[in-house]
C-alpha cells in the first residue's frame, strides 16, 4: 500500500490529492465516486464561476472543488531489505549502527555492540520480546558515505537521508481508527439504502 504526506502548495495537473471534505461528491452509476480520505489524480484544471474545478476523470462533470481536497506525495517506503553495507542506521534510542555484511547475512554494528537483522520485520521494527525492544527500532537510515576514505565511519556526515520513519501519536492513531469506523458504518448504510 502506497503511503502519501500532505503538502502545502497549490495543487497542478497530475498532482496526488486526498479526499478531506465532501461537498458534492459526483456519482457513477448511482455510487459516490469518492470519500474522504481517497486519494485521486488531478488529470486537468478548469475555471468555475469564482474559483477553479479540478478533473479527477475525463468526464467534464467529474470534478473537485478545491475545498475538498489536500495535495499529497507519495512517501518512499523503506524496508528492511533495502539496507545495503556500508549504510548508517539510527535507532528510536538514537543510537547510530553501520550496516555490516558478514557470512550469513546483514547486522548493525555501533561502537558500543551490535543487532543482528534477522529480529527485525521488513518495515525496520524490532521484534517485540520485552518491552525495551522498541528502543532499537530503526527511524532513520542514511546512504553510502560520500567519499571513500569514510566509508565506514558510523556517522551521518557526507550521507544522505534515505529514510525517516514518520511516528504518528496515540491520539493520531486513535482518530484514524476511529475514521476508519465511521467509514465502514457509511458505506454498509450505503448499501442497505
Amino acid at each position: 500500500m502506497k503511503k502519501y504526506v500532505e503538502v502545502d502548495r497549490e495543487p497542478v495537473v497530475g498532482d496526488m490529492v486526498k479526499i478531506v471534505k465532501c461537498t458534492s461528491v459526483p456519482q457513477t452509476d448511482g455510487v459516490d465516486d469518492y470519500k474522504v480520505g481517497d486519494i485521486l489524480k488531478i488529470i486537468g484544471e478548469r475555471d468555475g464561476f469564482s474559483h477553479p474545478f479540478y478533473h479527477y476523470k475525463s468526464d467534464f462533470n467529474k470534478v473537485l472543488r478545491r475545498s475538498e481536497f489536500v495535495v499529497v506525495e507519495e512517501v518512499t517506503q523503506f524496508s528492511k531489505s533495502d539496507l545495503k553495507p556500508c549504510m548508517v542506521v539510527k535507532t528510536k534510542n538514537g543510537d547510530l549502527y553501520i550496516v555490516a555484511q558478514y557470512k550469513s547475512g546483514l547486522s548493525l554494528i555501533s561502537k558500543d555492540g551490535w543487532l543482528d537483522l534477522y529480529n527485525y520485520n521488513s518495515d525496520l521494527i524490532r521484534e517485540r520480546r520485552y518491552e525495551w525492544s522498541k528502543s532499537f527500532d530503526i527511524m532513520e537510515v542514511y546512504g553510502l558515505n560520500e567519499y571513500e576514505s569514510h566509508a565506514m565511519d558510523i556517522s551521518t556526515d557526507n550521507r544522505d537521508l534515505l529514510f525517516k520513519r514518520e511516528e504518528q501519536s496515540p491520539r493520531d492513531i486513535k482518530i484514524k481508527e476511529l475514521q476508519d469506523k465511521m467509514d465502514e458504518i457509511k458505506r454498509e448504510m450505503e448499501e442497505l439504502k
